[in-house]
């Protein structure tokens, strides 16, 4: 827990992969992923869904940009959850 979460300033959306495309494939993909102290992404520690999706989402993820989460008025490291929804129209 941190006084003030990161707020994500710049967020990537990851490409549709044309091998799930054409196979129909859709599904909720959710990366864990470290922001640092300057609100970059440092490390992403696991990525769950449909395995298809992770490379793209592994891509995007680390292109993403926070505000820096604080505590006791200092930038700290904090774990956060990114969502990605793959449907297809």
């Amino acid at each position: 827990m941190v006084e003030r979460e990161p707020v994500g300033v710049r967020q990537v959306l990851p490409a549709y992969p044309d091998s799930a495309r054409m196979a129909l494939v859709e599904g909720k993909v959710f990366a864990r992923v470290l922001v640092g102290r300057e609100g970059r992404v440092e490390h992403i520690d696991r990525i769950s869904g449909p395995l298809v999706f992770h490379q793209e989402v592994a891509q995007a993820a680390r292109k993403w940009e926070f505000t820096p989460a604080f505590q006791n008025d200092q930038a700290v490291k904090v774990w956060v959850n990114l969502p990605f929804a793959f449907e297809l129209e």
